[in-house]
């Protein structure tokens, strides 16, 4: 069988020896820019909730306190707010291990730490799909999960593409299903 990276060019295929990694994007980096913005503004909201009690002359004024502590209060929750949408944010990919037999959805944070979202064992998945886009000619790849209307959209690009993927990965649950 032909190496998969090789058929499929709008998304990254990482072949493991354990089995193989779907990267949404055929650049799926994560997006560094927001993450740095947030980091930014939850700084600057932490220095803000800090420098309105710093300010001379009405510190610990009794009619200014109300007003102080509402708002140190809402910039100390839009720094936790942001800091922690920074620590989180990152870029989505499927693993699908034939030794383990089971399909991951993993997001990996950009401080390089992966979180699994979802696992599926192979008896569990109940088909492989393709939707196709009513206004465009891609086409999505959809795991359905038993025999339910649940799916779950792991790749997107062209159809011959995802007509390769559906193949390989069908291949893979029939071949490995107890």
């Amino acid at each position: 069988m032909p190496a998969l990276s090789d058929q499929i060019q709008s998304i990254r295929v990482d072949e493991m020896r354990w089995g193989y990694i779907l990267h949404r994007g055929a650049n799926s980096q994560p997006n560094d820019v927001m993450p740095l913005v947030a980091t930014f503004f939850s700084v600057a909201f932490g220095i803000a909730a800090l420098a309105t009690w710093m300010i001379p002359g009405v510190m610990f004024n009794g009619a200014a306190v109300g007003i102080k502590l509402a708002l140190s209060t809402a910039m100390v929750a839009g720094t936790v707010g942001l800091r922690r949408y920074s620590r989180r944010s990152g870029y989505a990919s499927v693993e699908i291990d034939v030794f383990k037999r089971e399909v991951r959805e993993i997001v990996t944070r950009c401080s390089g730490k992966a979180h699994v979202v979802s696992r599926y064992q192979f008896p569990e998945i109940g088909g492989v799909f393709i939707r196709r886009s009513r206004s465009s000619g891609d086409a999505s790849l959809v795991l359905r999960y038993k025999k339910t209307s649940i799916g779950t959209e792991i790749a997107s690009g062209s159809l011959w593409e995802m007509e390769a993927l559906r193949d390989r990965i069908g291949h893979d649950l029939l071949a490995n299903r107890p």
